[in-house]
């Protein structure tokens, strides 16, 4: 498979090229129907391709983020007991305990508004989700291939073998629309609640007194 960019549209014109001038007489159906499902499962494979990928790279951000929060509020919390152990070394470092711990929340932070860990998740079901369609949807249309070998092709046939890739590709399509209405979802609540944090602390240094 070719490391096309899946938003890219040549991989939907290497589909069109695939299924277009090919040949319907009797003799050539069934070759033609395994080109058309063909050109459907290397829409699959390429999402699949796709949101491996994705797993990967949300994987690495998403350990990145949440270790180094752990480190700065480890660091954070640490640093006022030494500083209250009286030596005069440590004495001066009590405030720096708020600065790590507010690091450490901006890490946390980073990692659900970037979605690093949330996007881990969401990656591994649909990568799962589209490999279960792609293997089930391959061994349903060996066999109706099998069943269609020596032996005359019906036009009841071609439109069981037509609505099993047309099918096939409407699996594809509600998967992505899934996550992708998810990935809004999340993206658009993690945007509202940061803002209505910052409106909220914005607020409060305008009435101090209050």
């Amino acid at each position: 498979m070719s490391k096309t960019k899946i938003e890219e549209p040549s991989r939907l014109k290497a589909f069109v090229d695939a299924v277009q001038n090919l040949e319907w007489k009797q003799e050539n159906k069934i070759g033609s129907f395994q080109k058309v499902f063909s050109a459907v499962d290397n829409l699959v494979f390429a999402e699949v391709e796709y949101y491996y990928r994705l797993r990967t790279n949300a994987r690495r951000s998403s350990g990145f983020l949440r270790c180094a929060g752990i480190l700065f509020a480890v660091s954070g919390g640490l640093i006022p007991l030494l500083a209250a152990t009286g030596h005069e070394r440590l004495t001066g470092l009590s405030p720096w305990g708020y600065v790590l711990l507010a690091i450490a929340a901006g890490f946390y932070g980073a990692n659900q508004m970037f979605g690093g860990t949330s996007g881990h998740v969401r990656n591994v079901t649909a990568q799962l989700k589209l490999e279960k369609i792609m293997t089930v949807s391959r061994l349903k249309w060996v066999a109706t291939i099998a069943g269609m070998q020596d032996k005359q092709m019906t036009e009841d046939m071609s439109k069981e073998a037509f609505a099993q890739i047309e099918a096939y590709a409407g699996q594809l399509y509600d998967v992505l629309d899934e996550e992708t209405t998810r990935w809004s979802k999340e993206l658009l609540e993690e945007l509202k609640r940061n803002s209505d944090q910052l409106m909220a602390k914005l607020d409060k240094m305008k009435s101090p007194g209050q």
